[in-house]
């Protein structure tokens, strides 16, 4: 995500090495019946509970059940809540960078259409719907900001999507947007108000994925965390970026951080919920999601009434 700068295209995008894909772990593989390993997407389970046993699933055929508690199959409705699926179905993912694109021609199209959804501090209060619109929305003519962005969103959706399932890979990314907005909103100013009395970045426009994209960071560490996997290639990736805020200032650092704390918080939220509700048949943790939510709401009134 990008502050407006006086040259369209000179921002810096969110840094991605090449060597990123290869960081993610190769998963664990299925045992069939003809003795074959089929390829998977999916992450590497604990070597403790990386064990499988026969299981008959709706269609009457033999399936697979993992002893590991994230992924595990809860009783009654025949799908997980979330956990690995097949490889290469992302449609969520595709959908997000498909938006994106859109909207980014849109706004290389109109000029009125790029101003309504650029996320700006002193119009967020009346027109709260560039909390998201932004997160869709990039540099007009700046293919590099667009392209990196949605690299990045490819990438972290082919690993990410699969274990989430759809509605909470989609929620947990809006959920780190408005993280997102929300940050660079509270860490803006009106002229002669803030630090100093000199005001910040309240006339100032962001738009970018990235925010969110952080966030999808943050779900990363989470899960890696969770599953005792290497958070190294994370972090690496999470310094680079740093050193490219540092060394181009233009970048609107306080959505990176927004998003990717939001997206953590949203993350262990749902694995938190995965532990507590496995026993009772894994139910979803949309309560505690919107309660996620309701604070960064609640934040964004509390600033408004107050400047």
């Amino acid at each position: 995500m990008a502050a407006n700068q006086p040259e369209p295209g000179s921002e810096w995008p969110d840094f991605v090495p090449p060597d990123f894909e290869q960081s993610i772990p190769q998963a664990p593989k299925e045992p069939t019946a003809g003795g074959a390993v089929p390829p998977f997407s999916g992450p590497v389970l604990p070597p403790q509970s990386n064990t499988y046993r026969p299981d008959t699933g709706p269609s009457g055929r033999p399936g697979r059940q993992s002893d590991d508690r994230w992924f595990s199959r809860p009783a009654g409705n025949g799908g997980a809540a979330f956990g690995p699926r097949a490889a290469g179905r992302t449609p969520v993912t595709n959908a997000l960078i498909g938006i994106c694109v859109v909207v980014w021609m849109l706004q290389n199209l109109s000029y009125t259409f790029n101003d309504l959804v650029m996320l700006i501090p002193s119009v967020a209060n009346t027109e709260p719907w560039r909390f998201l619109t932004s997160a869709f929305a990039h540099a007009p003519r700046s293919l590099t900001h667009i392209g990196f962005n949605m690299l990045t969103l490819w990438l972290m959706g082919r690993y990410l999507e699969p274990i989430l399932r759809g509605r909470l890979f989609l929620a947990v990314y809006l959920i780190s947007a408005l993280g997102g907005g929300t940050l660079f909103v509270l860490l803006a100013f009106p002229p002669g108000s803030g630090p100093g009395g000199t005001g910040s970045n309240w006339n100032s426009a962001v738009v970018g994925a990235s925010g969110a994209i952080f966030g999808l960071f943050g779900a990363y560490l989470v899960l890696a965390w969770t599953m005792k996997r290497s958070v190294t290639p994370m972090l690496v990736l999470l310094g680079l970026n740093l050193v490219m805020i540092v060394l181009f200032p233009g970048i609107a650092w306080s959505a990176h951080v927004g998003g990717f704390l939001t997206g953590a918080a949203a993350s262990a939220v749902v694995f938190w919920n995965r532990r507590r509700s496995a026993a009772a048949g894994g139910s979803q943790p949309w309560w505690r999601l919107a309660m996620v939510v309701g604070i960064l709401v609640a934040a964004l009134v509390i600033k408004y009434l107050t400047i």
